[in-house]
């Protein structure tokens, strides 16, 4: 390309603060599209000084007013929305208006080259895109999150409400994605998910990372006192679950074993409930995640429902922790068991798996050292930045734009 190309790209929810996986994500791609184009970012204000990081990754940034709708009538009048339009609801619940008219007015100008929506909430807007080629980054399969969320609840009004959310999305999800010229997974496994739905997508992966350059290996995590570290937003109902399980199920058995074990959750809105059972510190939000993972003896991700590869375990890796995780928590990641990381899903295996890492140092720093040698080899959000610029500049040259 010879000239800098515009890009729009529109995200119901600004990347900052750089609290979730998918404000991680978005950010770390943004950064890496503002190297080869001028980047428009249209999103919601989260407030603060967000528009002054933004501006870090971004040639320009559009903030809207944020939507009001973590209210319980804000979520009350999405359900009833769906309800009357048979629309799912995680796609109702998000709809603005003000973004919609910044992205039309915006394509309707036909200075951009491209159209990249974050998340499959977006898509709406992409029937503004007159012509512009239309990349999508999905993050999860929301089909397959419905499906589990609804297998894993407890109430029969969970299931009954996730239960259709899946129905309705197993249909509606591959009609959105199929308005888009590039659909970007985050893993080959999900990419299969996309492609079972409607062979006619193309789908592209792109992996969760973390970076490689900013994480320092912690010298010696054997010699770390017996700290379990769990990281993730904790009003995310997947890692509340996690947490709460992994500290009712499994953190009793390790600590007769190592009564000094302790089980440190890092990340927002933790609550009382997980702050009350023994043997458990609950930060909630840290400024600066380093000192934690320098301070930890493993890292933990006991996720049992959900979607999509979790950030959280990139930057473990990235530090050199030994890692214990369920199939779940690290699917789409190319690991081999026993030699990245230690697969276990049941909370006996959990706690036999956390113990021999508590008392195997040598165990402990062979993963810790294999678990980072993958985050450098296969994980760098410098090198998945590249590829994802590579599908734009492919896109671009076959639309002409």
């Amino acid at each position: 390309m010879s000239k800098t190309r515009k890009l729009l790209f529109v995200s119901q929810q600004a990347p900052w603060p750089l609290d979730s996986g998918g404000n991680l994500r978005t950010y770390h791609l943004l950064r890496a599209l503002k190297e080869r184009f001028e980047v428009t970012l249209v999103s919601t204000d989260p407030g603060g000084d967000a528009a002054s990081w933004l501006a870090e990754v971004a040639a320009e940034v559009v903030l809207v007013p944020a939507m009001n709708k973590a209210s319980v009538f804000g979520r009350a009048g999405s359900l009833l929305k769906s309800l009357f339009t048979a629309e799912p609801v995680l796609l109702a619940h998000n709809k603005s208006e003000a973004l919609d008219t910044v992205c039309r007015e915006r394509l309707a100008s036909g200075e951009y080259s491209a159209l990249h929506l974050n998340h499959l909430d977006t898509t709406p807007y992409a029937r503004h895109s007159k012509g512009v080629p239309v990349v999508i980054d999905t993050h999860n399969v929301l089909t397959e999150y419905a499906e589990r969320r609804s297998e894993h609840e407890s109430g029969w009004f969970g299931r009954l409400l996730w239960g259709r959310e899946a129905r309705l999305l197993k249909t509606r999800e591959p009609l959105e994605l199929s308005l888009c010229q590039r659909v970007i997974a985050c893993s080959s496994r999900e990419r299969e998910a996309f492609l079972s739905m409607e062979p006619a997508l193309e789908v592209r992966v792109v992996p969760n990372g973390a970076d490689i350059n900013a994480v320092t290996p912690v010298a010696d995590p054997a010699a770390n006192p017996p700290r379990l570290l769990f990281v993730g937003d904790l009003a995310y109902g997947p890692n509340r679950d996690a947490a709460l399980s992994f500290a009712r199920d499994v953190l009793p058995r390790v600590r007769k074993v190592v009564p000094s074990a302790v089980f440190r959750v890092v990340g927002k809105d933790p609550g009382a409930e997980l702050r009350g059972i023994e043997g458990v510190e609950a930060t909630g939000f840290v400024e600066s995640l380093r000192p934690e993972l320098e301070g930890a003896r493993a890292f933990v991700c006991p996720i049992r429902y959900g979607s999509g590869t979790r950030l959280k375990l990139f930057e473990a890796f990235a530090a050199g922790l030994p890692v214990v995780s369920t199939s779940l928590g690290a699917e789409g990641i190319e690991y081999v068991d026993g030699e990245h990381l230690r697969i276990a899903d049941t909370p006996a295996e959990q706690a036999g798996a956390v113990m021999e890492l508590l008392e195997d140092d040598s165990q402990a720093r062979q993963l810790g050292r294999a678990g980072r040698g993958l985050a450098i080899e296969r994980y760098d959000w410098v090198q998945l930045g590249r590829e994802l610029v590579d599908i734009y500049t492919e896109l671009i040259e076959i639309t002409g734009r």
